[in-house]
């Protein structure tokens, strides 16, 4: 049983005079004990806001991004003692949590093995609705436009076909006629997915940051890691503001992931994408309730995307889903090019969405950090059995974050998960 601080100690939290007297004490009378829970977390950051010395947590966060903060969340709500310590901002908009929306489905083209997780996503992220009282989750259905042998919309009816999913498969004529914003060539045809939408993912990262803080997670801002060591009680990490200690540690480093990636089996890569708002010609087709989130594929595996018009950003909203310049997550070029950015998203407004083609309003950037084979990773450091990595989402993570930070809860307090994830382990590289 964790002791308990006495209450009496609390007075010298405060007292400068008896600060270095009142550390060595409590260090010393907890020693290597993990704190856990809230008040574990709350001694620790009431007691070290200023010198960042904690005693030893259940689980280190690194990277409090999309995983980063649906981890804790999720260890939190076990009664783990946990501890997210973020580089950048909490939120921030230099990964791949920011943009307004985020597309959601279940008929996964991608491989038939996600949809058991995307069924436990959805579920997750309703419960995250009800627990935060935040409206996360949209459901517009989904619409997947291309030839008929287009990998998209066979991928989709295989998945939707093995997992008992329900779906329309849409003629040529009968796209026309239901979905009219959308001019295509003749010969493409549709497959319609109703429970489809999308996610907010401003609203959702929020919603995860603060129920792991109310759960009692202590999450830290600007704390950059520079190393860490496995050691006989643990793992120890090092920063830019002290060291941290911990029975296990969880990497979700998201497009940062390829500075800890030296010596796995596979590399990662980098990218940078851009999205676009343009205030359509006429509003009411592309209007939240008329619009579907939609996909159309331009070349196997890689097409245009894009949502109906949503209040926290004016306009219409599409991207190219394809992995774009390669990059670093440090010398990216954040600004924009107007004449290399917008091109390619003015080309499918023009020949798809001729009611779209209006005013840009806003282009904005992001990172994929592509895997080899574009499927996640998430597995145990080969080397390091209390080391869990998640990375590699590769532009099509964000709707399953709470599925994975509920794998990575599992994965760091129980070393095991009954979740379907053995298709996405780092063997497959060796």
């Amino acid at each position: 049983m964790p002791r308990r601080v006495p209450l009496v100690v609390y007075p010298f939290l405060k007292n400068a005079l008896f600060s270095k007297v009142f550390k060595d004490f409590l260090i010393g009378w907890i020693g290597e004990r993990p704190l856990r829970g809230g008040v574990g977390n709350w001694l620790a950051s009431r007691y070290t806001s200023g010198i960042m010395s904690f005693a030893k947590v259940d689980v280190i966060v690194v990277g409090v991004g999309t995983m980063g903060a649906a981890a804790p969340y999720h260890l939190a709500r076990r009664g783990a003692s946990v501890l997210g310590l973020e580089q950048h901002a909490i939120p921030h908009t230099l990964g791949a949590h920011h943009g307004f929306s985020r597309a959601i489905r279940s008929a996964y083209y991608e491989h038939p093995n996600y949809v058991p997780l995307l069924k436990r996503s959805f579920a997750l992220w309703d419960a995250l609705e009800r627990t935060s009282g935040q409206r996360v989750l949209y459901r517009t259905g989904g619409l997947y436009m291309g030839p008929e042998d287009a990998a998209f919309i066979t991928g989709a009816t295989r998945a939707a076909t093995a997992h008992q999913l329900p779906y329309e498969r849409l003629s040529s004529a009968q796209l026309r006629e239901r979905f009219p914003q959308f001019e295509l060539p003749s010969h493409y045809t549709g497959f319609l997915e109703a429970e489809a939408g999308f996610v907010v993912p401003e609203i959702a990262m929020n919603a995860h940051v603060e129920g792991a803080l109310r759960g009692g997670a202590t999450l830290l801002g600007h704390v950059k890691v520079t190393s860490w060591q496995v050691t006989s009680e643990g793992v120890r990490i090092e920063t830019n503001r002290g060291a941290f200690r911990a029975k296990h540690v969880v990497l979700t480093a998201g497009a940062w992931a390829p500075l800890w990636s030296a010596g796995l089996p596979f590399a990662l890569k980098v990218t940078r994408q851009t999205w676009g708002w343009f205030w359509p010609k006429v509003l009411a087709p592309f209007a939240l309730g008329t619009l579907p989130t939609w996909f159309i594929e331009s070349e196997p595996g890689s097409g245009y995307y894009g949502f109906p018009m949503m209040p926290e950003q004016p306009g219409l909203k599409l991207a190219l889903h394809q992995p774009g310049t390669e990059t670093t997550a440090e010398s990216v070029d954040r600004r924009i090019d107007l004449a290399g950015d917008e091109a390619p998203l003015r080309r499918c407004l023009e020949g798809h969405l001729p009611e779209g083609n209006g005013h840009l309003l806003a282009l904005r950037t992001c990172l994929y950090t592509n895997s080899p084979d574009g499927h996640f990773i998430i597995d145990r450091h080969p080397t390091s059995a209390n080391v869990t990595i998640a990375c590699g989402f590769s532009g099509h993570g964000f709707k399953f974050a709470p599925v994975v930070g509920e794998i990575l809860a599992d994965l760091a307090l129980l070393g095991r998960t009954d979740h379907p994830i053995d298709f996405l382990s780092m063997d497959r590289f060796r």
